[in-house]
């Protein structure tokens, strides 16, 4: 019985850090579609309030940077954000 709930354990704890990723990832592509579709100098994208990449203007191109403190607790929010009632 413990094992089961341990792969349990494992299993979700697996599926919320490749959900986080598939979320951030698209989230900063989006990012990326509207600094260059609206022209802008500077962008952040954020998830739940919280700031997680900016996208600023450099020779022309855009140059992003992960706000790796709030990346992570984005993550750990999501992971702890289960049900444990089965």
């Amino acid at each position: 019985m413990k094992n089961k709930q341990g792969l349990r354990i494992i299993l979700e704890l697996v599926a919320g850090m490749v959900f986080s990723v598939i979320l951030c990832y698209i989230l900063i592509y989006l990012g990326y579609s509207t600094f260059y579709k609206d022209n802008f100098n500077e962008y952040t994208v954020n998830i739940f309030g919280l700031p997680i990449y900016e996208i600023v203007m450099q020779s022309g191109k855009g140059q992003g940077t992960a706000f790796n403190q709030n990346m992570s607790l984005c993550r750990h929010n999501l992971l702890n954000h289960h049900d444990d009632s089965g």
